[in-house]
């Protein structure tokens, strides 16, 4: 492994708070750890922070790369874009309302260096208010003793390793970046659930990024993240039983508890939702039979 590998920070962004983005830019121009490029996919930004982002282009070219997409794309399409235009030996993938600790990448590097056989490089999180302050931590949980445990904590969403993980740059590109592509939201966990179940990933306790919990977009969308996650957990229950090595290390019973708690679960957030008057009855319903649909879809296959 090179002493100081080329590490790739790939920033996608949608009319992002300006505040919010300014924040995760500098967090990432500002590490310890030299040796980057800053990738950022400019998803058709049309606000306040189209002219930030201009600036940026002027005044460090040599760090930052900027392409600009004329039409909207999803949020995983624009990671995508910014994944295959990075050339890092290893990528970090940060959403632009989060931000890193000014030492993140140079821990994540150290740990790889004790750990040249691993995938994915994880560390801890915190969730910040508006003002960046601390409101909560955290904690990825992971177990490489044991591959079935790994696989139900993928499954019950006990890990969210991309807001906080370095990856072998080779691994992502050949990771089939279409793996579901019916979700709008939740591509972290695509990509986390995929490399528990296909690669090695270490988890270190340093906190690395910072996770914005109060940014009014990400709540608008709460209702299309619930539908994400059933749909993450059906897709990812039909890869493993078309796997034999996986599908011998779980056990049937334990993935229908996973399925019968994920699903009450989401149908009581969306019910939450909807009494908040955030989403419409119809969307309720809808939401709820097609969460409905996915639980015995996956039930189906533990027969």
């Amino acid at each position: 492994m090179t002493l100081y590998p080329l590490v790739s920070i790939c920033i996608p962004t949608h009319n992002q708070n300006p505040i919010f983005l300014k924040k995760c830019i500098e967090s990432a121009i500002q590490q310890t750890y030299k040796n980057i490029e800053i990738i950022i996919n400019n998803n058709n930004t049309t606000n306040e922070s189209l002219s930030y982002l201009k600036s940026l282009s002027e005044e460090m070219g040599s760090i930052i790369q900027i392409s600009t997409n004329e039409s909207t794309i999803t949020m995983m399409e624009s990671f995508e874009q910014a994944i295959q235009n990075a050339t890092g030996d290893y990528l970090f993938m940060l959403p632009s309302d989060d931000f890193i600790e000014k030492n993140a990448i140079e821990v994540l590097v150290d740990a790889l260096q004790q750990n040249p056989d691993a995938d994915c490089i994880s560390g801890q999180w915190r969730f910040v208010d508006k003002e960046f302050n601390q409101v909560g931590i955290k904690k990825n949980q992971l177990y490489y003793e044991n591959k079935e445990r790994q696989i139900y904590d993928s499954l019950e969403l006990k890990n969210n390793y991309f807001t906080s993980s370095i990856i072998r740059s080779e691994y992502l590109k050949n990771m089939d970046l279409s793996l579901n592509k019916k979700i709008k939201y939740a591509f972290d966990i695509v990509f986390s659930v995929e490399a528990t179940l296909h690669g090695k990933v270490v988890v270190i306790d340093n906190i690395i990024s910072n996770f914005q919990s109060h940014n009014p977009r990400r709540k608008g969308r709460q209702a299309e993240s619930i539908i994400d996650d059933s749909t993450n957990l059906n897709y990812f229950i039909r890869e493993i039983f078309e796997d034999k090595n996986l599908k011998n290390k779980i056990s049937k019973i334990k993935i229908a508890k996973i399925i019968v708690i994920h699903t009450v679960r989401r149908v009581a957030s969306l019910i939450k939702i909807s009494l908040k008057l955030a989403i419409t009855p119809a969307i309720l319903i809808d939401s709820i039979t097609y969460l409905v649909k996915m639980s015995l879809s996956s039930m189906s296959l533990l027969i």
